[in-house]
C-alpha cells in the first residue's frame, strides 16, 4: 500500500504457480542534500535530490553574493514543490555547528542561525547540518567503492576563506 516495495514480473516455473518478482522502491524516500561553498566573493548552493540507491534525479548549482535562510529555503522549496516522498534535507555548511546553531561560518548571513531547527520547524523532517567537509568526504567515499576500508583525506582551499579538511580514516 505504501509503495515502498514494487511488483515486479512472473518468473518462470519449474513446477507450480509461478513466482512473482518485488523490488525496493528506491524513490520510495528522497532527500534533498544541500552543499553551501565559499570563494572570494561569492557562496554556491548546491542542491542534489538522490533516491535511496544515492542517484541523482535533479541537480541545481547557483551562486549567490549572500545566502540566507530564505536562499537556502527557496533551493528546498523548488525541490518540495516538484517531487513527493522527500523525508530527509542535509545541509553541509562552510562552519561550525554548536547545539544546532552555526556559531562561526564563511557565510557571515549564517552565523548564529539555528538552521536546523528552522527546517525542522517548517517541515518537519529529518533534518541533518554538518560541517561541508564532512559531508563531501563521506559522500565521495561512499560513492567510490575501490575505497572501501581505505583513508583518504580531501583538502577544500577556497579563496580568501580558511582551509577545509574532511578525512576517512579505514572506512
Amino acid at each position: 500500500k505504501s509503495g515502498e516495495i514494487t511488483e515486479g514480473e512472473l518468473l518462470e516455473s519449474g513446477g507450480g504457480r509461478p513466482a512473482r518478482r518485488y523490488m525496493y522502491n528506491a524513490n520510495y524516500s528522497l532527500a534533498i542534500c544541500i552543499t553551501i561553498t565559499s570563494d572570494k566573493d561569492s557562496h554556491s548552493l548546491r542542491c542534489v535530490l538522490v533516491n535511496l540507491k544515492a542517484e541523482v534525479l535533479s541537480e541545481k548549482v547557483s551562486v549567490y553574493k549572500a545566502i540566507t535562510f530564505d536562499t537556502i529555503d527557496e533551493a528546498i522549496q523548488n525541490f518540495i514543490g516538484k517531487y513527493k516522498h522527500i523525508r530527509a534535507i542535509g545541509v553541509g555548511i562552510p562552519g561550525i555547528t554548536r547545539g544546532g546553531v552555526i556559531t562561526h561560518c564563511d557565510v557571515q548571513e549564517l552565523n548564529g542561525v539555528s538552521l536546523k531547527s528552522m527546517l525542522y520547524e517548517k517541515y518537519n523532517l529529518n533534518i541533518t547540518v554538518e560541517n561541508e567537509m564532512h559531508s563531501m568526504v563521506y559522500g565521495y567515499h561512499k560513492n567510490h567503492s575501490e575505497l572501501e576500508g581505505k583513508s583518504i583525506a580531501v583538502l577544500l582551499a577556497p579563496e580568501d576563506h580558511h582551509l577545509g579538511a574532511g578525512f576517512f580514516i579505514n572506512g
